[in-house]
């Protein structure tokens, strides 16, 4: 799985726009179970096994699809605090690196550029609450970083939903 940083952005791809109907059905069968077979994908959308590798390996490298991962409950690792981390630089010279030092820290688990007063909404996990008032010290110490502001989540509903495009809905 590619590793994106602010400096290697894939540049806009319009072949990455084309993507039809079975592709989306693809898509969706992988987002809700990435260990599906070729097999298995073949069958559940009326495809040989050969045509749903080879669209599954188009997708891959068009990079559609980015990688495969395990989805972990963050509760059942000692991780049951959930918070969001609005970040406003300074009104200096920005940083185009911050997001690459949010991401060395292992408690930020999304980085999100944003409009508004923030630069930044970091969605982070920690043990306990002593543990995130650490992490948002340590943000607060990085040079450019003016303020935080910091939501703390109670319950998490869903998250991690798939994709689905609006054509592939109707």
């Amino acid at each position: 799985m590619q590793r994106y940083s602010v400096r290697n952005l894939p540049a806009e791809n319009p072949e990455r726009r084309r993507i039809d109907a079975t592709d989306w059905q693809i898509l969706g069968i992988l987002q809700q179970e990435g260990k599906a077979t070729y097999a298995d994908i073949a069958r559940r959308i009326g495809l040989s096994q050969a045509a749903a590798h080879d669209r599954v390996k188009k997708l891959e490298g068009r990079g559609v699809i980015r990688g495969y991962r395990a989805v972990v409950d963050a509760t059942a690792v000692g991780m049951p605090v959930t918070a969001f981390i609005f970040v406003q630089q300074s009104g200096g010279p920005r940083r185009p690196d911050l997001p690459a030092t949010f991401a060395d820290h292992p408690n930020v688990v999304e980085c999100h550029s944003i409009a508004g007063d923030e630069s930044f909404m970091l969605k982070v996990r920690a043990a306990d609450t002593v543990e995130l008032e650490r992490l948002i010290n340590d943000i607060r110490t990085v040079e450019t970083v003016e303020r935080t502001r910091t939501i703390v989540g109670l319950t998490t509903w869903f998250e991690g939903r798939p994709t689905v495009a609006s054509a592939a809905r109707e």
